[in-house]
């Protein structure tokens, strides 16, 4: 039998259409969105995130090519919030493991995008910047959270219900590059880690959901 084939669009099109649109398109699993059953979806193109449930997540693996259909939405529908595919379903995997293109991030800094978080930028939850940062926990007696610093003294605040989440980051020492893109899940405009960047180049994807 001939496999499936699928009509698919750029990630980067979808951003076009109007929210409640099915679309179906295709992209290298790049990493997973903490406090969601939700993964990014990257082509050469753009970034999108893909909302799912645990079943579906079980199919997939960080760096596989995959062809996803879902509904466009932001946040299910608020007036601001998350840009992201709804109902995601994985319609085939094709394998491999491969190296996402970051050929649509954007070099930026990390006051670029607290500004962005403080205007609630919508547009910005469907992009990914690079931006050097170095990672500090805050621990609080009931609770603790993650932020990214730089050397001017800005701090951006990650999405997240305890540094736990994040707790592979902390692995990583001093002002590295980090992937980086502005999260919306329930209007809170925070940031959100897709990758590190080592120094020798070698690219640490956000394993959320997806650590066995």
């Amino acid at each position: 039998k001939k496999p499936v084939t699928y009509d698919s669009i750029n990630i980067s099109d979808v951003y076009k259409k109007e929210f409640g649109t099915e679309v179906i398109v295709k992209g290298v699993v790049a990493a997973g969105v903490v406090n969601q059953k939700a993964f990014y979806l990257v082509d050469e193109t753009g970034m999108i995130v893909c909302r799912t449930d645990a079943a579906q997540l079980a199919t997939i693996a960080l760096g596989q090519e995959i062809i996803v259909k879902g509904k466009f939405v932001n946040n299910s529908g608020e007036k601001l919030g998350q840009l992201h595919l709804e109902d995601a379903e994985i319609l085939t995997v094709l394998g491999g493991n491969n190296t996402y293109s970051n050929k649509s991030f954007e070099e930026s800094t990390l006051k670029n995008i607290i500004d962005l978080c403080t205007a609630k930028s919508e547009a910005a939850t469907g992009k990914v910047y690079i931006v050097e940062a170095s990672v500090e926990e805050i621990v609080y007696p009931k609770y603790s959270n993650i932020v990214l610093k730089d050397a001017e003294g800005n701090s951006l605040q990650l999405y997240t219900a305890s540094s736990k989440q994040y707790e592979w980051l902390l692995n990583y020492k001093g002002t590295l590059k980090f992937e980086i893109t502005v999260n919306a899940w329930n209007a809170k405009f925070k940031g959100a880690v897709v990758a590190v960047i080592l120094e020798d180049g070698t690219r640490v994807c956000n394993p959320y959901n997806f650590s066995k």
